[in-house]
């Protein structure tokens, strides 16, 4: 038998050293708890003169305790990590689409023109109305769920105000090839100085041929744009007849002076009895 008989403080390190032992084996978490308060009850009483045997034990539990909560505490970490992380799947219902659905060609989405994500496709509420941003220009398609063109054109235009930009109506149809000449156009350079500080609102005229005839804005030679005065009028318009080719470098002239309010030497001058000077933007 040992001359040095075991404490109280050294068994208790003992059974600290134990945990932190085990604690890695079956009771992960517990365990290094366990451990880490055995060993450091026991480093306690062990610290007096008169207790010697145990010391190293009541260390040893102390750091295998230590070790194993850290450990706990890092698995869960990373395991909450990798549940929370995962990124979520592409949404693929119809208000995900992009606005292809709407006439819009590849050409003229904002991809070919640097588009971050902010410049997604944004749909309003009752998804009649629907934008996406090309470059600095925002295009707006007015459907035919709205409740009334003139009314959605007034919000339009207050939209377009307190942007500090200048709203352009366009009128087009889904079977008009120069309407989508002009489509694949507005992602160009020379598109985008044209209609700088401007947005763009397209209507279809098969669905809204009364509603424009009743507001004065022709529809029958298109593609066919019009700038609109507070009671949503006419000002001026112009058609796809100003220019030849459907090419960026044809369109970008014209609709750059009708928004200056200097395109003057027109092929189709526009009579229109609401008309008047444009106020240089």
């Amino acid at each position: 038998m040992s001359d040095c008989p075991r404490t109280a403080p050294s068994s208790i390190a003992l059974a600290g050293f134990v945990s932190g032992v085990l604690a890695f084996a079956c009771a992960p978490g517990a365990g290094g708890i366990v451990a880490l308060v055995l060993g450091w009850t026991a480093h306690k009483e062990l610290r007096q003169p008169k207790h010697t045997r145990g010391r190293h034990l009541a260390l040893a539990a102390l750091g295998l305790g230590a070790a194993n909560v850290v450990f706990v505490l890092v698995i869960l970490f990373l395991g909450s990590t990798a549940f929370y992380g995962t990124p979520r799947p592409a949404r693929t219902d119809a208000q995900a689409a992009p606005a292809l659905d709407r006439g819009l060609p590849r050409e003229a989405l904002p991809r070919q023109v640097g588009a971050g994500p902010h410049q997604l496709p944004h749909h309003s509420e009752d998804s009649a109305v629907q934008s996406v941003r090309i470059g600095q220009l925002e295009l707006v398609d007015i459907g035919s769920g709205v409740d009334s063109l003139s009314g959605e054109l007034e919000r339009q235009t207050r939209t377009a105000q307190r942007a500090g930009t200048r709203l352009l109506l366009w009128v087009s149809a889904p079977d008009c090839a120069p309407c989508n000449g002009v489509s694949s156009a507005l992602s160009h350079p020379e598109m985008q100085r044209a209609l700088q500080r401007t947005r763009v609102v397209r209507v279809n005229r098969d669905d809204f041929a009364a509603e424009l005839d009743a507001m004065g804005v022709p529809f029958h030679a298109i593609p066919g744009f019009a700038l609109l005065d507070a009671q949503i009028r006419p000002l001026d318009y112009v058609d796809g007849g100003e220019w030849a080719e459907d090419t960026p470098h044809n369109i970008a002239p014209v609709l750059a002076g009708f928004m200056r309010g200097n395109y003057n030497a027109r092929r189709r001058p526009w009579h229109g009895t609401t008309r008047r000077k444009i106020t240089a933007l």
